[in-house]
């Protein structure tokens, strides 16, 4: 039983160092938080980040397998590495046609876009947003406004970590996020912050958007 609860997708995390939690960290907008998130741990042990996509892919399969999805985007180069390893699954197991594999770009005003020849892949296609980390109303988000500009259909955000601060999705967001791991955390201003009220030092920042 021990070994089955150290094999869990968020116990696997917390080994990882990707979710550290009783800590005491300060956002870049000045809040404080006792979690923080390491999403650049995600990628230094490749066997376990294999593991994680296939086992996201086996929540995505009967998700999708009715209305089919022609194109996972992933939110930068570093998702575009696990939308290529839960692709490689997809296509096995779902048995329909392989899926297209693209990434979207920032440029020098933090804005999302894609290449010419990835355009074709997102206009009138069924499109699944990859993350690694989701965070609510976050860079992925945008990437969501941006691919229906480009006439895209969007399908849903597939994530292997989705952040929940209590915040709710904004109205107009008609998405589904399928997370592998879900964890619920909260923010105090400093003035609020039980931790520095305990005297606890900060012992490091992070900033919103490296954790989005």
């Amino acid at each position: 039983m021990n070994q089955q609860k150290e094999n869990t997708p968020l116990k696997i995390l917390e080994n990882l160092g990707v979710i550290v939690r009783n800590t005491h960290v300060k956002w870049s907008d000045g809040n404080h938080c006792d979690t923080f998130i390491d999403r650049l741990a995600l990628y230094e042990n490749i066997d376990r980040l294999r593991g994680l996509c296939l086992t996201l892919t086996r929540y995505l399969i009967p998700m999708y397998h009715d209305i089919g999805i022609d194109t996972f985007l992933a939110t930068s180069v570093d998702t575009y590495h696990i939308a290529q390893l839960i692709a490689e699954r997809y296509d096995r197991f779902s048995k329909k046609q392989p899926i297209n594999v693209a990434f979207a770009e920032k440029d020098q005003n933090n804005s999302f876009f894609v290449d010419d020849n990835i355009l074709s892949l997102i206009e009138k296609k069924k499109v699944l947003i990859i993350d690694d980390v989701y965070f609510v109303e976050g860079p992925n988000t945008d990437l969501v406004y941006y691919t229906r500009q480009m006439g895209g259909s969007i399908a849903g955000i597939g994530t292997i970590l989705n952040l929940d601060s209590g915040i709710p999705l904004s109205s107009n967001i008609d998405f589904r996020i399928i997370p592998l791991v879900g964890i619920r955390f909260k923010t105090w201003s400093s003035d609020e912050c039980d931790l520095c009220n305990r005297g606890q030092n900060v012992v490091g920042t992070q900033n919103n958007v490296l954790i989005a």
